[in-house]
């Protein structure tokens, strides 16, 4: 009898772990995580996001964390904890270059891109971004606002600082241009009438200007493009 019930507790003991790794493997089915590592001297940053692969109200589309470590010790983090796929392009594109010994990370979704840089201390920068354009002699991120609105940020690499941003301006940004050393334009259109304009950033006045400029006339000036809208496929991971 007693061999009876060691048999039978035997039994349930192997239900109950069959059980619980049938539900880890579905939960792992669940969920698609994907990890990418940058290094910077001392300096390591850890990407991580989770995409979900099912539709579920529990589960989000999207979540994501950016670790930042100095000799190995986590210093400092920002975590996504829900990352809407809206507006197109959705969750963390990591670029492979470094530029100017900073990190540069693109944040989509949510109709609030971001673009992320870190540099070679381990401190974190945040301003409204997504597709980026960089110029490499003067050590400036120019960055299309991935939402809804339209706007752009620039940040200086040299100084670790924006140094120019515009939100809900009417003409959308499309490519940026280096007109001279001193002198940047982009390209925009209007959402309403799709007319094509060529505007001026002028940093000393922190304002715009439109100018009498044709597409034929900057043609050959544009700046590098670290990610081209059209051609990226962001959707976390």
């Amino acid at each position: 009898m007693r061999h009876k019930n060691l048999k039978i507790l035997l039994i349930i003991n192997l239900l109950f772990l069959a059980v619980i790794s049938s539900f880890g493997q579905q939960k792992n089915t669940e969920i698609k995580e994907t990890q990418i590592k940058k290094s910077l001297k001392n300096i390591d940053v850890i990407i991580t996001q989770y995409k979900s692969l099912i539709e579920s109200p529990d589960i989000p589309y999207c979540k994501a964390k950016i670790e930042i470590l100095r000799n190995g010790k986590k210093i400092d983090s920002i975590n996504f904890s829900e990352i809407e796929p809206v507006g197109g392009h959705y969750g963390l594109l990591v670029y492979n270059e470094i530029i100017n010994d900073h990190i540069v990370i693109s944040k989509f979704g949510d109709y609030d891109g971001q673009t992320i840089i870190i540099n070679d201390k381990g401190e974190k920068f945040q301003t409204i971004g997504g597709c980026v354009s960089v110029d490499i002699e003067n050590g400036l991120l120019f960055s299309i606002y991935n939402s809804d609105l339209a706007g752009f940020s620039v940040f200086d690499l040299n100084k670790d600082k924006e140094i120019f941003k515009m939100m809900d301006i009417d003409d959308r940004p499309r490519e940026f241009f280096k007109y001279s050393n001193s002198r940047f334009l982009y390209k925009a259109t209007n959402d309403e009438t799709e007319k094509e304009a060529i505007w001026e950033i002028e940093f000393d006045m922190d304002r715009i200007m439109q100018l009498d400029l044709t597409a034929e006339d900057i043609k050959g000036k544009e700046l590098r493009k670290l990610s081209d809208c059209k051609e990226i496929n962001v959707n976390c991971e």
